[in-house]
């Protein structure tokens, strides 16, 4: 009994040695990094890039693209705004022409054929302008 005594009592303390050591090696190890923290000399860092260089000339890039669409928008309507103008003349000449064929005498037949000539005319035209376009159309998909 007296040897289980001292058996238990050699590891307890043991144990309590191995403990008390690994105690001061751990209070050293802190105590070195505490130095080695205090005596560290700190830098700028030079590697850090700023991306509000790149930020900004997006956005000037964006901004410019915007104004770029709404000129081309103002243009479109300006061109619109044109159309409309050149169809309102266009029709004032057309009245007149009906006028001056009713005072040159001009039967109603003639001037329904020359009607129905001017109606066929812009079939002929749009048909035309649809016909280049498949062709075109077609032309683009062969090539790729």
């Amino acid at each position: 009994m007296r040897v289980d005594q001292l058996k238990y009592d050699s590891r307890h303390l043991s144990a309590a040695l191995n403990s008390w050591k690994s105690q001061q090696m751990r209070r050293l190890q802190e105590e070195a990094e505490r130095e080695d923290l205090l005596t560290r000399q700190f830098t700028p860092n030079d590697h850090i890039d700023i991306m509000i260089d790149h930020t900004l000339q997006h956005n000037t890039q964006v901004t410019n693209a915007n104004h770029g669409i709404d000129n081309l928008l103002q243009h479109g309507s300006d061109i619109l705004d044109n159309l409309r103008s050149q169809r309102i003349t266009l029709k004032g000449a057309h009245k007149r022409l009906i006028d001056i064929g009713n005072t040159l005498g001009l039967s109603n037949t003639t001037m329904r054929l020359i009607e129905h000539r001017a109606r066929q005319d812009g079939l002929i035209l749009v048909g035309g302008i649809i016909v280049t376009c498949l062709i075109i159309i077609l032309i683009i998909i062969y090539m790729t």
